[in-house]
């Protein structure tokens, strides 16, 4: 068993999301609730959802409440890119 937790469900559009990321050069780690991205040096964790209507559990609301690091809940490859940029622009 891995050290670190892996997601009881994986959303459907994690697969696609890792792909596309994984294509346009980023890194992406797994088994960290829900994806690790690497970009230059810095770490982004994103929880994926299947679009904007989907559950958000109470700890991830905590997290998003509470986590002094990154930490975004996202549907689409673009919400990630998007954020990176903003993230990086503000670095």
């Amino acid at each position: 068993m891995s050290k670190y937790r892996r997601a009881a469900k994986v959303d459907a559009n994690q697969g696609a999301i890792v792909k596309e990321l994984r294509g346009l050069g980023y890194s992406v780690a797994l088994d960290h609730d829900d994806i690790l991205v690497g970009y230059r040096g810095k770490t982004f964790w994103y929880e994926i959802k299947t679009g904007p209507k989907a559950v958000v559990k109470e700890s991830q609301k905590k997290l998003l409440k509470e986590y002094k690091g990154h930490y975004k809940i996202v549907w689409s490859t673009e919400m990630i890119l998007t954020d990176i940029k903003k993230e990086m622009n503000n670095v």
